[in-house]
């Protein structure tokens, strides 16, 4: 889809849909009979072939969606769904089921400044990053800190003044376990 277009006439038309993949019908995953939180699926990796006009390639995102199948009489529950900007239409995000896409929401949160004295700033513009959390942990594995994500207009912030000076680990991570670690410096002055 693109996130936005605009018209001839000078009007803007949001989220056009372009193209479903791999087809209007989508695809469909044999045997299962629930879907449960932490569960997770795959499918295949899908190539998209751009054989429909686009007014920007700066604009293009993709949605994922996981919905209940009907005989099509009427339209199937909507259990989850996932929203990727494209950055680099030529390197789209690789999507490899719904864990896939918390991934990519998790290496999409900047975390500043680093080293840091006191308060640690993070940074994001995906909107799946409030299904996150994480920890601060050394090079032990023992944790120092925790907390969910609490992202307000894509920024949060937690005061490291009371873990000691050294060199940790930032852990974000879903239910499911760790997603990205990134080195993280605390420095009192």
């Amino acid at each position: 889809m693109e996130e936005f277009i605009v018209l001839a006439s000078g009007d803007t038309a949001f989220n056009v849909v372009k193209k479903m993949l791999p087809n209007p019908a989508g695809s469909s995953k044999d045997g299962v009979t629930s879907f449960n939180p932490g569960d997770v699926y795959s499918s295949a990796q899908l190539d998209w072939i751009i054989d429909v006009p686009l007014y920007s390639s700066d604009n293009l995102a993709v949605i994922v969606f996981v919905q209940e199948k009907t005989d099509g009489s009427v339209p199937g529950e909507i259990y989850q769904a996932a929203y990727i900007k494209v950055t680099d239409p030529k390197d789209p995000p690789l999507i490899l089921g719904l864990e896939g896409v918390l991934v990519h929401a998790a290496e999409a949160i900047d975390l500043y400044p680093n080293p840091v004295a006191d308060i640690l700033h993070f940074e994001t513009d995906d909107a799946l990053s409030g299904e996150l959390s994480w920890k601060i942990i050394d090079q032990r594995g023992v944790e120092f800190a925790s907390e969910q994500f609490y992202f307000v207009n894509g920024a949060y912030e937690y005061d490291t003044s009371m873990i000691p000076n050294g060199i940790y680990y930032m852990v974000i991570q879903s239910k499911q376990g760790a997603l990205t670690y990134k080195k993280l410096i605390i420095m009192h002055r």
